[in-house]
Formats: C-alpha cells, structure tokens, sequence
C-alpha cells in the first residue's frame, strides 16, 4: 500500500526526493561546520532534478554524503522521516537551532517559491519556517 501511494502520488514522490537530496547536503555541511568534512574552494551545494521527457525520467542529484547501511536499514521503512534529524541530534548543541533549520530547509524553499512563482506568475517576496519547538518564524 505504501509503495503504490508514494509512488503514484507525483507530488508526494517528488517532494520526498527533493526532502533526502537536502538531508544528504545538510549532513554533510553540518560535518563541514564541526571541521570533520573541509570541501574544495569554491565549492557549492546543490540539488539537481533533471527531466528526460524522451526517456520518461526525472533524475535527483544532489552533492551531499548518504546514508550508512545502519542508517537504511533504520529509515528505510519511514515515510516522510528525515533521517538527518537523528544525525542533526548529535550536533544540536554546536549551533544555533534556527540557524540550523533555515540550512535544512533553503533548498527546498527555494524549489517551492519558484514553483509557486512559475504557477502564479508573480513574485514570492518572502519565505518564512516556522518552528513550533523555537516558537517564532524563521526567514530563508
């Protein structure tokens, strides 16, 4: 039932994509930001999505670090659950927890406004996150 209700819903599917192309990049900036991970100069994250309409195919890229083989046999049975969150847990201390959420969530910010923008035809002026645990809004 899972399996035919995440894959046939195309919203739910893509945003699930986009949702673990982010978790890979915001471990691995956060390995970054402990001095664990030191990227080349220059060095940009990015989330990819390519469409293939000869070949019927949409393609995720992303540039962050995947999960462990502990980590998918922990997750792979979770919909919608950020197997970052319990990396992030470790490092929750380290820094600043809005900060930390705008990094998780930019990307995929990002995706939705210009998506909301191209459907709408006007401009997002603003993007906010709110956090129920910090309780205040938090600008991306």
């Amino acid at each position: 039932i899972i399996k035919k209700w995440l894959y046939s819903d195309h919203d739910i599917f893509v945003r699930e994509q986009v949702a673990n192309a982010c978790d890979a990049i915001t471990k691995l900036k956060k390995l970054e930001g402990v001095g664990e991970y030191h990227p080349k100069e220059g060095h940009t994250y990015e989330v990819h999505v390519t469409v293939n309409p000869d070949e019927k195919t949409l393609t995720f890229s992303d540039n962050g670090i995947g999960m462990t083989e502990d980590e998918v046999v922990e997750y792979i049975t979770q919909i919608a659950f950020s197997g970052a969150t319990k990396f992030l847990e470790k490092f929750k201390d380290e820094a600043d927890a809005g900060q930390t959420l705008s990094d998780r969530y930019r990307v995929q910010v990002e995706i939705y406004k210009e998506a909301l923008e191209r459907l709408n035809g006007g401009e997002v002026r603003q993007t906010l996150l709110y956090s129920f645990s910090l309780g205040r809004a938090i600008e991306i």
